[in-house]
């Protein structure tokens, strides 16, 4: 099989929310086989009121270990088969792009919040996060090439966010009944709109220096 096709951005975004949303459904199950039990009605008020920010989350989270594995090992090994790095690296931003906008179209549509102008500043918001911690993991992961021991702090990072959200989510199932991970903005729109350009002018330097590393890097198969 190519390996430019097997591992390409549509594999890589693929990835990140079928686990998402298997990770997900296995917390919501939990949640309904801990409550009064499992029914079509209660099933979709969960669905409706825990699918927005907490899949976003989770996707980012994930995208950025994926990240970090695909610069560690696929990357490289790319290069070797003839890719161009330049196509490696558009390949995947446009996976980063994919993942991101995959899971806000999910929460937009299984979300049970009222679809007004706060719910899509704060979707904007949290989307444009993840895809600033994604920039930020991956400059340190393309720095990981010259500077083998730097992998070490995204990993750490992402993996400690990961093991809280998740843990977070599950010890409000098992001692409150419910997740407590829906999060709540209180801010106003202009200040959120604000803060979400602040985070897509971030997302867009990172994005520079991460190519400005990886044009230049070494490449070690």
């Amino acid at each position: 099989m190519n390996i430019k096709k097997k591992y390409s951005c549509f594999s890589y975004a693929g990835g990140n929310i079928g686990s998402a949303v298997l990770l997900l459904g296995a917390m919501i199950a939990l949640f309904l086989l801990r409550g009064k039990g499992v029914s079509w009605s209660a099933t979709v008020n969960i669905i409706e009121k825990y699918c927005d920010a907490p899949l976003i989350l989770i996707a980012g989270l994930l995208g950025a270990l994926t990240l970090i594995f695909y610069y560690e090992t696929l990357e490289p090994l790319k290069i070797s088969f003839g890719c161009t790095r330049k196509k490696c690296f558009w390949n995947m931003q446009a996976g980063k792009m994919l993942t991101m906008l995959s899971a806000g179209l999910i929460s937009f549509l299984l979300t049970g919040k009222q679809r007004n102008g706060m719910f899509f500043m704060e979707l904007f918001f949290l989307l444009m996060g993840s895809l600033f911690a994604l920039g930020f993991c991956e400059c340190m992961a393309v720095l990981h090439l010259r500077y083998r021991q730097l992998i070490l702090i995204p990993i750490v990072c992402v993996s400690g966010m990961m093991g809280f959200v998740v843990a977070y989510m599950v010890v409000g199932i098992l001692k409150k009944g419910e997740i407590t991970m829906n999060l709540q903005m209180q801010s106003s729109i202009g200040l959120l709109g604000l803060w979400t350009v602040i985070l897509a002018g971030g997302t867009l330097l990172l994005t520079l220096l991460a190519w400005k590393l990886f044009r230049k890097a070494e490449i070690h198969i």
